[in-house]
């Protein structure tokens, strides 16, 4: 077993990347997942948020990483991808997180569902949607060789019935 953490154990302390690195490499922590912005964010420009924007360079801060002794086990591109936007807004998100990823020697991506059911979709509409937004997701992390994982977060990641069904398993 190998231990790491998600930056957002630090939002509340408002610290940038560069410092959960640093408390990584001081406890001994190995490896470290963190949100992706796909954007640019004024509190994340002024070292107040511990994710990494997709405008970073990706082999830039794989070395810098590497300085610390540090190494992504995944990176978090978790936008909902059961809710209306998801397929304009999360698939977009999540390919580009995937080219990134690959680039920045990282293994996974992360993704998930909305917390509660998409309103004025039925559940086996937001089914098919997010069937085929994982069609899209998959064909692009199998050429960069990436995982994608599904965290159980939402109405439908957390039931086992609901997630079988995104799966192809009904």
């Amino acid at each position: 077993m190998k231990i790491g953490f998600h930056t957002d154990a630090f939002n509340s302390a408002y610290w940038s990347f560069d410092k959960c690195l640093e408390w990584a490499q001081r406890n001994e922590v190995r490896y470290i997942e963190c949100g992706l912005i796909d954007g640019v964010s004024w509190v994340h420009g002024l070292g107040y948020y511990p994710h990494v924007a997709l405008y970073e360079d990706p082999v830039l801060l794989r070395r810098k990483m590497d300085r610390y002794g540090v190494r992504f086990s995944q990176v978090d591109a978790a936008f909902p991808l059961s809710v209306e936007e998801g397929p304009l807004r999360g698939v977009p998100y999540v390919l580009r997180a995937i080219a990134w990823a690959a680039q920045a020697g990282c293994p996974c991506v992360d993704t998930t569902d909305g917390l509660h059911a998409p309103e004025g979709l039925p559940e086996s509409e937001a089914i098919a949607q997010m069937k085929r937004c994982y069609q899209q997701i998959l064909r692009v992390a199998e050429a960069h060789e990436v995982v994608v994982n599904i965290e159980p977060h939402g109405y439908f990641t957390t039931n086992p019935d609901r997630i079988g069904g995104i799966a192809g398993l009904q």
